[in-house]
């Protein structure tokens, strides 16, 4: 499977490059919360979306070093599950603007909200099931003090995020400023 989704992460970064290549040389990178382009910047900016998925997708795997009781790796099943979403979102979100860039009234026909309010939902119905560690999740002193209280916020805290994520998706389909407003009580 990982050979699969590499080779898979690749591609996509080669395409998005290319892309990338392909746009005018200023492109809108900018949008105001009425969904009107009010800045313009050189198309390497868009640089950006080509690789924020291969570098989620590798940088997650820095978890080794930096979990000081390498508990991240409990349960691969569900870090391998939050790096592939992840990567998956930031797939979603450059294709989103890359393609934005050639169709700058394309944030008037789609809201971003809505990317953000799958994301939220599949973050909150994993969370609960993330093992403690320092790698992944909600880390507090405390979360990381106690098992019991990491799985009472985690439980609590993947909640919020469906809830969350459902504002967002809502949002979404209304559009314009309230879009815009839901979205920001989301984050």
């Amino acid at each position: 499977m990982n050979k699969k989704m590499d080779i898979l992460v690749w591609l996509i970064t080669i395409i998005f490059i290319g892309v990338v290549f392909v746009l005018p040389e200023t492109i809108p990178v900018h949008w105001n919360i009425y969904n009107e382009v009010d800045g313009y910047g050189s198309k390497y900016v868009a640089l950006i979306f080509a690789l924020l998925p291969i570098v989620t997708y590798y940088g997650m795997n820095l978890d080794k070093k930096l979990d000081p009781k390498k508990k991240s790796r409990q349960n691969q099943e569900i870090f391998d599950l939050f790096r592939n979403g992840l990567t998956l979102f930031f797939v979603l979100m450059g294709a989103y603007f890359l393609y934005a860039m050639f169709n700058p009234n394309f944030f008037k026909e789609v809201s971003i909200a809505f990317i953000f309010g799958i994301m939220f939902i599949g973050i909150g119905n994993y969370l609960p099931r993330v093992p403690q560690n320092y790698t992944l999740g909600i880390k507090t002193p405390w979360t990381l003090e106690s098992e019991y209280v990491w799985n009472k916020t985690h439980r609590f805290g993947g909640f919020m995020f469906v809830v969350f994520g459902l504002i967002s998706l809502l949002g979404s389909f209304v559009g314009g400023l309230v879009s815009f407003v839901l979205l920001m009580v989301s984050i």
